[in-house]
């Protein structure tokens, strides 16, 4: 009889890391799509005609690199304010695009880095991969005045394949193993449940 452990992998594992492999190019395709009939849109009403597909995905790849470049600057954060201002007294609209800007802003890695840690969860023994969002949080009071945020670090702990989601936790700050890997490194490794591991260092 033969050993368990060399059973060869199934059909379900087979497609389960297929699907893993190519969602995160199918949602890159469909972004992309979706940018070029966005913003090439305009010119074919202007021109009266559909422009070519070259052109079109030439025109998005450089309007989002330029506004990539004006919003790193005073003038870009300017008017993307005023923008956002106008989006946010919008009934329904504010809640939909604050709920995808809080996503965005949690896993994005332009303005801070978030550290890469690892804590027991969800019980004693089990290690899960977690982000410190807040090293020093702000005062959680108790209704008979204790601060229970004291002595204690806010992580993010995503889900997998899909970081975006996950459980945001007050953590003892002992209980907190920081990780020798960046943010992006992370969450290629959540995103491949463990499959796509960290290049080797050396």
């Amino acid at each position: 009889m033969s050993d368990k452990s060399t059973k060869k992998p199934g059909i379900r594992t087979n497609f389960l890391y297929g699907l893993v492999v190519l969602l995160p190019i199918i949602a890159t395709f469909w972004l992309v799509y979706f940018s070029i009939d966005l913003l090439s849109g305009p010119i074919s009403a202007v021109f009266g005609k559909k422009i070519p597909l070259i052109f079109s995905f030439v025109l998005t790849m450089v309007s989002i690199t330029f506004i990539g470049l004006l919003t790193r600057h005073l003038v870009g954060r300017t008017v993307i304010g005023y923008m956002e201002g106008i989006i946010k007294r919008i009934p329904v609209v504010n809640l939909i695009y604050n709920s995808f800007k809080q996503v965005i802003d949690a896993v994005s890695f332009q303005d801070k880095m978030m550290q890469a840690v690892m804590i027991q969860y969800p019980r004693e023994g089990t290690w899960a991969l977690a982000f410190v969002t807040q090293e020093h949080p702000s005062p959680l009071m108790s209704v008979d005045g204790k601060d229970m945020s004291a002595g204690k670090v806010a992580v993010f702990v995503p889900t997998t394949p899909n970081p975006t989601s996950g459980y945001f936790l007050y953590v003892p700050k002992e209980d907190v193993v920081k990780l020798d890997v960046t943010v992006e490194e992370s969450v290629k490794l959540l995103m491949s449940a463990g499959v796509l591991s960290q290049k080797q260092k050396g």
